[in-house]
């Protein structure tokens, strides 16, 4: 439950949300998120496509400056692959939160999971990123591919959310989450 969630210091740490009802937990992550924000700790969302011209319209937008002053931002894929380091871009707008959108005829931000925390390994100094793992990632990538990575990365900087309802879940990113939390 959120309140469980809310009433520990858990905002340093890998996080297991395993659920009897997905919608429930969704939510519980959400306000996980908000609240990691709250905390000025940065948070990674990879989300699902767009078409080339909607995300074109977006970044040309003032939709795209007024949901960055309030909230969080979007980026491609590719641009997030080729910024230079999206940690002092989001520090320099103040914002926390970041949702890495894929492109329809590109490989999707699931599917590039490891470039992803790849780049994110090498440009995170000094703060703790958060990564949601879910099931969206999770169906993209075999498993050992999933451990693989997470094992690769600086766990002290770059810690995980994983939301899933799945049974069979690899016991190494069970031993990687230290908070585990059943809705």
């Amino acid at each position: 439950m959120l309140s469980n969630i809310l009433s520990k210091d858990i905002y340093n740490k890998n996080v297991l949300l395993l659920n009897n009802d997905y919608n429930k937990s969704k939510i519980s992550v959400k306000n996980y998120i908000i609240e990691s924000s709250k905390r000025n700790q940065k948070v990674i969302l990879l989300d699902s496509f767009w078409s080339k011209e909607k995300y074109s319209r977006f970044k040309s937008s003032t939709y795209k400056e007024n949901i960055e002053r309030r909230y969080h931002m979007k980026i491609s894929v590719e641009d997030f692959l080729y910024d230079d380091n999206i940690i002092e871009y989001m520090n320099a707008k103040n914002i926390n939160i970041v949702k890495i959108k894929s492109i329809v005829g590109y490989m999707s931000a699931a599917e590039l999971f490891p470039v992803i925390m790849s780049k994110l390994d090498e440009i995170i100094e000094d703060e703790c990123v958060h990564v949601l793992l879910n099931d969206h990632v999770l169906d993209s990538l075999k498993w050992n591919e999933i451990v693989k990575v997470i094992n690769s990365v600086n766990q002290n900087n770059i810690r995980l959310i994983v939301l899933t309802d799945r049974d069979n879940i690899p016991k190494e990113l069970i031993e990687k989450c230290e908070i585990i939390i059943n809705n």
